[in-house]
Formats: structure tokens, sequence, C-alpha cells
């Protein structure tokens, strides 16, 4: 599922010299004691802003639009809480 979500926000992106790297899915010492959260929480406050400054700046290819398991959330206009719980429950049940 991580494979699949960062490619879906990186088919977002029509300028191919970006793209958001295998780092947003890394973590750090597992402080929170669930790797699911954490990337969670990195693509809701690091990759959602950076997908807002390339929507501003034209390098989208199309809307924010991505199918998080079978729920399909706007990755710039979604409400972030909603969000985070989707990818996290996503996350937790492909790692399980």
């Amino acid at each position: 599922m991580a494979r699949k979500l960062l490619a879906a926000v990186n088919g977002l992106i029509a300028d191919t010299d970006i793209h958001v790297g295998h780092s947003y899915l890394m973590t750090g010492d597992g402080e929170s004691g669930n790797w699911a959260t954490e990337v969670s929480d990195k693509i809701v406050h690091e990759v959602r802003p950076l997908l807002q400054e390339y929507f501003e700046e034209g390098r989208l290819a199309q809307g924010a639009q991505v199918m998080i398991g079978s729920i399909s959330f706007d990755l710039l206009s979604g409400p972030a809480d909603a969000l985070a719980s989707a990818i996290t429950d996503q996350l937790s049940e492909d790692v399980i």
C-alpha cells in the first residue's frame, strides 16, 4: 500500500523532473511505536504542503484526487484528520 500511495502521489505531478521520494516513507526511531501513523503524519504535514506548492506553481498534472484503499481523497482540500486516518488504516492493514 505504501508503494501504491507514493505512486499515486507522484502520478499527480506533471513535471517529470520532480517527484516525492521514498524518504517520506522512512521514519525516525519509531518513537510513536506505529510506522503507519508516522508515515501518515509525514504525508499530511510534509507531502500535502509540498503538493499545495506544486499546485500553485502549475506543476500538478491534474487535481489532487487519489485513492487510498477504496476511499477517494483530495490531498489538497480534504480534511487533514480524515486523510491521516485513512492513510493510517490502509497502511496498518497492509503491514499486518
